[in-house]
């Protein structure tokens, strides 16, 4: 963007570069305009971390703040009302910036080609809409059946780096005809699943990635099968400030809160003979992820980390919801969804999964 816009000879050796902007593209301009010798002013909402700005300042941007009951659409309405009064600004506006979509379609949508040509959907938050109308577009230049979805906060939830469009702004540079699907997700569904991505995989990785993860995990529930490629666009540095980390992990362990099993995907795809250790521990509940009742966590055993226990360790009364794991023949813990937001429990000995019935 910032050589197009040299190019065009929209920018001088006085102009300053304005942008509104969530954290990854203005944390980019800062470094571009340091690195050829702009000055770079970043408008951002008072919602943004403390780690946000400290990194946009250590990259010499100068902040200005935005009321954070506006989110980020305030400062993107407090941006334009910048550029009028000033002469020496120069907003090159992420949202409506073909070279924002360009990049993705030349760099990030030509790399998933080269690594995954077979991919069968593509999973992105939606923010500025650059990176999913990029890609997207190169992707279905490659095969129409792929499939594009979108991870989109509900209205009135906020998840740094993703925006819904039921608030009032559609980014001009988002080409909503590529998309095949957006899904709606909460703000406490989407630091689970980023707490989940912590604890399970070792990514930290920011909250709109974790909603990224629960689109692409539910999209997968309807699949037979294909390969999906997810964009985890932000890292958990820049919210270290927040306190979903720690608190809400204790009092809601992810997996029982989510209902989430474990597979262990690499182990089934390498031999036949590993095929059991792609079983998850349990079945799946007869909701789907996307109907299960989250604001009623299931019951836990406090010390238990998920409740991986041995059969001999299993209560008779199979009072836990997660058991089984380690020590031989595993005690099976059904749910049965019983209205209400509420599940009953049943025992099984563990037969079906050594017959191979599908879960």
């Amino acid at each position: 963007m910032t050589e197009q816009a040299e190019v065009q000879g929209l920018l001088h050796t006085d102009s300053i570069l304005l942008e509104p902007t969530s954290g990854n593209t203005g944390v980019a301009l800062a470094l571009v305009a340091g690195m050829k010798g702009y000055q770079f002013t970043a408008v951002v909402s008072e919602k943004g971390t403390q780690e946000k700005r400290r990194m946009l300042e250590l990259y010499g941007a100068d902040i200005i703040l935005s009321p954070g009951a506006a989110g980020s659409n305030g400062a993107i309405r407090l941006a334009q009302e910048l550029i009028q009064q000033e002469k020496r600004y120069v907003m090159l506006f992420q949202y409506g910036n073909l070279a924002n979509a360009a990049a993705h379609y030349e760099t990030t949508g030509a790399e998933i080609l080269r690594d995954l040509p077979d991919v069968s959907v593509l999973a992105a938050g939606l923010d500025s809409g650059g990176t999913l109308t990029g890609i997207g577009k190169r992707l279905k230049e490659h095969s129409s059946a792929i499939r594009v979805v979108a991870a989109e906060p509900m209205q009135g939830e906020s998840i740094q780096g993703l925006r819904s469009l039921a608030d009032g702004f559609t980014p001009p540079v988002l080409d909503q005809s590529l998309l095949d699907d957006k899904m709606l997700i909460t703000s406490r569904r989407a630091w689970l699943r980023t707490l989940q991505l912590r604890k399970q995989e070792g990514i930290f990785a920011g909250p709109s990635s974790g909603a990224v993860l629960d689109v692409a995990l539910r999209v997968a529930e309807r699949m037979k099968q294909g390969k999906i490629v997810i964009i985890l666009a932000d890292g958990g540095w820049k919210y270290l400030s927040e306190q979903n980390w720690t608190m809400r992990m204790a009092k809601h362990p992810v997996s029982a809160v989510l209902g989430l099993y474990e597979y262990r995907w690499t182990a089934c795809s390498r031999s036949r003979s590993l095929r059991s250790r792609c079983t998850p521990l349990i079945p799946r509940p007869r909701l789907s992820l996307a109907q299960l009742p989250v604001q009623n966590p299931l019951s836990f055993q406090p010390g238990r980390e998920h409740g991986r226990r041995s059969f001999a360790q299993a209560p008779r009364e199979c009072s836990r919801n997660y058991v089984g794991g380690s020590g031989g023949r595993p005690a099976l813990a059904h749910r049965q969804y019983s209205g209400a937001g509420s599940f009953k429990a049943r025992c099984d000995s563990g037969g079906d999964l050594d017959r191979g019935r599908k879960p």
